[in-house]
């Protein structure tokens, strides 16, 4: 047993080293860089252990060649082939070093995948879309329906004007999120089956929602160019659009990385140690996240409830002084005095309406909008559990797999290999390289394993650049957000300093004339 441990430790060992020399025989001399400044390379970052490749292990090796690449062009003439379509030809060293970075790391550690290119619908790249929602309609049910509200969507510079129930919305959603299964897609709150008649509040709180969802979509790149977000936004004829949403019903949802669309027609399939922490850590920072906004959005409702409470206090305060003034005017009418009481009771007048102010700020600006925030981290934790799925049924299927390679290759039952003729008659071959065999036997299954890491790696890409995508936009909707809100509270606070500074000048005029 103990020479059997030993003999199996000796051949994974020789194995990884052959990896290893087969992955820098690929990305250092293939792809034309000097052999000797690598080396030179390595032993600056390990001095003399790093010219042995056992003190490498592999994720260290793919950094190390991935920084030396980057650092130190070819010295010959190369040819960059981006999915077989665009040729740059190089020359120069110097010429090298002006390429674009994508293309130097698409070349070093991305692997791209040809898959179906997005359709194209009526909307042009070159311009912002403006999608406004508005005019709510309560259309009667009849003995066979229920009654419902129906909304304006307008569409800006399209000049397209429909009429859609919340229902329309939510089903956008649910068709965008079940074909696009690459995109992290704008939430949307779920329609309410206890609310038999919704109030006005209620219509403008969801019309504000619509609002951000029909946004968000106008500004992702993929989604606002899908055929069904086209049809959504344009269709008037309700007969013609609930066809078309059967339509759509029936696509079939993509379950290989082929059948993704995109807008270039491939998609980046490939996936290390360091995608997958940083697919973890947007999984952490997103509950993380969500549950921070869900406080805050609690304490400013705590913070609501207590300036309401101020502002009935004040409006109280009001009455009396209104009380005051009447009293005070009708015994000694034109008094200077009885001025100043009037402007006092105009003071907390203005006083409560800057609360009021606060109040509705608060409410639009910040809870509502960190509410969307929250349900958009919501969001990207659903898409990272279709992540896992497909990262643990490849791993579960990829580690199956080698098992039963490795059980049929000590084994040497070859007939059970699923070999065709050709490799069948090369037995002898086959028994000797141990790395031949396992890639050679179990072609069907090895498929269905490749089609599996296709599947995960376009997921964690989609994951990464789908979470950079939201950041971003992210960066440029606090900022807007924010300066709504200053604005608005900056206008509230003159108008209260302009009603103070008249108080002012009264108290003056009293004094004088004292």
């Amino acid at each position: 047993n103990l020479y059997k441990k030993i003999n199996n430790k000796k051949m994974n060992n020789d194995k990884e080293i052959k990896e290893k020399q087969e992955f820098l025989r690929i990305h250092i001399l293939e792809n034309g860089y000097d052999a000797d400044e690598f080396m030179e390379y390595l032993e600056t970052l390990k001095g003399e252990k790093g010219l042995k490749i056992e003190n490498w292990s592999k994720n260290d090796l793919i950094r190390a060649v991935q920084q030396f690449t980057q650092m130190n062009p070819r010295r010959d003439n190369i040819q960059i082939n981006s999915n077989n379509q665009n040729h740059i030809e190089v020359n120069d060293r110097n010429e090298i070093d002006e390429l674009q970075k994508d293309i130097i790391n698409k070349l070093n550690d991305k692997e791209f995948l040809q898959c179906k290119l997005s359709e194209k619908n009526g909307i042009s790249d070159e311009y912002d879309l403006y999608i406004k929602i508005s005019e709510p309609k309560v259309i009667e049910g009849n003995f066979f329906s229920k009654s419902y509200v129906s909304y304006l969507v307008e569409t800006e510079p399209l000049g397209y004007q429909v009429r859609r129930r919340f229902s329309d919305f939510i089903w956008l959603h649910d068709i965008l999120k079940s074909i696009y299964i690459n995109v992290i897609v704008p939430p949307l709150f779920k329609k309410n089956n206890y609310l038999y008649a919704l109030k006005d509040y209620q219509i403008a709180k969801r019309i504000r929602t619509l609002n951000k969802f029909m946004e968000e979509i106008s500004r992702h790149p993929l989604l606002r160019n899908s055929q069904m977000f086209y049809d959504f936004i344009s269709m008037k004829d309700d007969q013609d659009f609930t066809r078309k949403k059967d339509e759509y019903s029936k696509i079939i949802v993509p379950t290989k990385a082929e059948d993704i669309k995109t807008l270039t027609g491939e998609i980046n399939i490939s996936f290390n140690f360091d995608k997958e922490q940083y697919a973890e850590k947007v999984k952490n920072l997103s509950e993380s996240n969500e549950e921070i906004m869900k406080r805050l959005i609690k304490e400013y409702k705590y913070l609501n409830v207590q300036l309401q409470n101020v502002i009935t206090k004040i409006k109280k305060i009001s009455t009396i002084w209104v009380e005051l003034y009447n009293t005070s005017n009708k015994y000694s009418e034109g008094e200077i005095i009885t001025g100043v009481y009037n402007n006092f009771s105009k003071f907390m007048n203005d006083w409560t309406k800057l609360y009021e102010t606060q109040i509705n700020l608060i409410n639009e600006n910040i809870r509502e909008y960190y509410r969307y925030i929250r349900n958009e981290y919501h969001s990207i934790r659903e898409y990272f559990a279709l992540y896992e799925t497909n990262k643990n049924s490849f791993k579960k299927i990829s580690f199956k797999l080698n098992e039963t390679k490795e059980r049929l290759f000590e084994e040497k039952k070859i007939d059970e290999w699923g070999l065709d003729k050709e490799d069948l008659q090369n037995k002898l071959l086959l028994f000797r390289d141990k790395e031949l065999s396992m890639e050679k036997m179990l072609p069907e299954e090895t498929k269905k394993v490749k089609d599996k890491k296709k599947m995960f790696g376009s997921y964690c890409n989609s994951l990464i650049d789908e979470y950079k995508h939201i950041n971003n936009l992210n960066a440029m909707r606090h900022k807007e957000n924010v300066l709504k809100f200053i604005k608005e509270m900056s206008n509230a606070i003159i108008g209260f300093h302009v009603n103070l500074n008249e108080m002012v000048g009264n108290l003056d005029a009293l004094k004088e004339n004292a």
